[in-house]
């Protein structure tokens, strides 16, 4: 069975370059939750198979609404998890079939229901690609706009930290540089969360509204990772939004 998962990849594209002079195949990071796919992507009865760490799994939709997940070489069970409209699998790193140890992360997007989500292939291990979740210079750098976010209100930012569940908390502070957060509303508060190996979180919230914009990565093999971008939120003006343009508004 050849894998054609949403990346495009065949299976003779998505394995580890052993064959390399001189190369060294990077270890994947396991047991670990992975984002194998949206739910809507799978089909009852229409088993699809995606690369996650090198290794073909089969994702099957049940008629139940649940996930199961098998190894496409031996057709052995996986842990299979489906939360916040996300299919999570988990993979032990002896290729045990068991409880796993960690429970699926779970977030908190508003509704548990996907507003929008993009994702892109990154040519990168996911040691590497996991940089793009960390660069405090993209902020200023990246995210520029000649509506909200201009070259001239460039300013020192202070952030206070603390350690989390696997990670660490940007505690809850006032957004600055940017306008594009008056459109949600009232006093605006951003928190981001960092879970490893590829998990970024970030609320921002008023007194009656959340948008949660949740960065995952999910290692293909040693060369590629996809790095999906998914939104949540109950805010009425982000879904008239939508009806006008085809991607989000940057809340970054």
């Amino acid at each position: 069975m050849t894998p054609t998962d949403i990346t495009g990849l065949s299976a003779d594209q998505a394995v580890e370059r052993k064959g390399q002079p001189g190369g060294i195949v990077p270890a994947f990071i396991q047991d670990q939750w992975y984002v194998a796919a949206r739910l809507s992507k799978l089909r009852p009865g229409k088993p699809c198979p995606i690369f996650i760490c090198g290794q073909a799994i089969e994702f099957n939709r049940l008629n139940s609404g649940k996930v199961e997940a098998l190894t496409a070489s031996d057709r052995k069970p996986l842990p299979c998890e489906v939360s916040e409209d996300l299919v999570w699998i988990f993979l032990a790193s002896d290729g045990a079939v068991r409880e796993p140890r960690i429970q699926v992360p779970v977030f908190g997007g508003p509704g548990g229901r996907i507003r929008f989500m993009e994702k892109v292939v990154v040519p990168a291990h996911q040691d590497d690609a996991v940089y793009g979740l960390l660069d405090p210079a993209h902020t200023p750098f990246v995210h520029r706009s000649p509506i909200w976010r201009g070259n001239g209100i460039l300013k020192e930012k202070v952030k206070n930290f603390k350690p989390d569940v696997m990670g660490f908390t940007m505690m809850p502070h006032a957004p600055v540089n940017s306008d594009v957060y008056h459109l949600i509303g009232g006093a605006i508060t951003v928190q981001i969360y960092f879970r490893l190996p590829g998990l970024r979180a970030e609320y921002i919230q008023n007194r009656k509204h959340t948008v949660l914009g949740l960065t995952a990565l999910t290692p293909i093999d040693a060369e590629r990772t996809v790095l999906r971008q998914i939104f949540y939120w109950d805010t009425p003006i982000l879904s008239l939004l939508m009806l006008w343009t085809a991607c989000p508004t940057q809340l970054c």
